[in-house]
């Protein structure tokens, strides 16, 4: 079984991460306010993550689906008079679990294709995706903004790597080659420990898993 970090903040934002957005909020009410915004995407996913088992991710999500990350474009949205920065994903999707079809899917999600410890993305507890590879992804359905987040923030998105092994991305950077030989311990990128939500560590255990997860 593998151990997912689940974020018990309405935003999917850390108290530390909480923090540091709010200073760099201050005297800036048009960022606080798209900030808010920014933050509705992940809102429903996230909340009463505590003790929750994986399967009350599913209910929130409105796309669930395997495939590969073809492209990551920034692009920059506008809210509230703030400008955000953000990334246009395309996805190849192998596999459609639920509320999407085989082709290219396309969302935005706040934050920089790269991430970093000061990006906004990873702030509110998102990760990154590296075109190439290939993720499982519950996304909740978009904002009032386009802008789109994994159920329960970063704990709804996994990569696959060999042997159709499932591994939990970390909030704020893509997975790398440890990815390759195991997961690694989970925190934010401020060093917040998470509380975690176990879930299948094989792709069909998850897939079975997603089927049967309140849908």
């Amino acid at each position: 079984m593998l151990v997912v970090p689940s974020i018990p903040d309405p935003c999917g934002m850390p108290t530390a991460a909480l923090g540091v957005a709010m200073r760099l909020s201050l005297g800036c009410p048009s960022f606080l306010a798209a900030l808010s915004i920014a933050c509705i995407a992940g809102a429903a996913g996230a909340a009463v993550m505590n003790s929750a088992p994986f399967a009350s991710l599913v209910p929130s999500a409105e796309r669930i689906f395997r495939g590969s990350c073809v492209a990551a474009n920034p692009v920059v949205v506008h809210v509230a008079g703030a400008r955000i920065p953000a990334t246009e994903y395309t996805f190849q999707v192998s596999d459609p679990i639920a509320g999407c079809a085989t082709g290219n899917l396309v969302f935005r999600q706040v934050g920089r294709p790269g991430g970093g410890p000061m990006d906004l993305g990873a702030l509110v507890g998102l990760p990154t995706y590296v075109p190439g590879r290939e993720y499982v992804l519950l996304l909740v359905p978009p904002s009032r903004a386009g802008l789109c987040s994994p159920a329960g923030a970063g704990a709804g998105a996994f990569q696959i790597v060999a042997g159709d092994r499932v591994v939990a991305l970390r909030a704020g950077v893509a997975a790398t080659a440890e990815a390759e030989v195991g997961p690694a311990a989970h925190v934010t990128s401020t060093g917040t420990a998470l509380t975690s939500v176990v879930v299948p560590d094989r792709y069909d255990a998850l897939r079975r898993a997603l089927r049967g997860g309140g849908r």
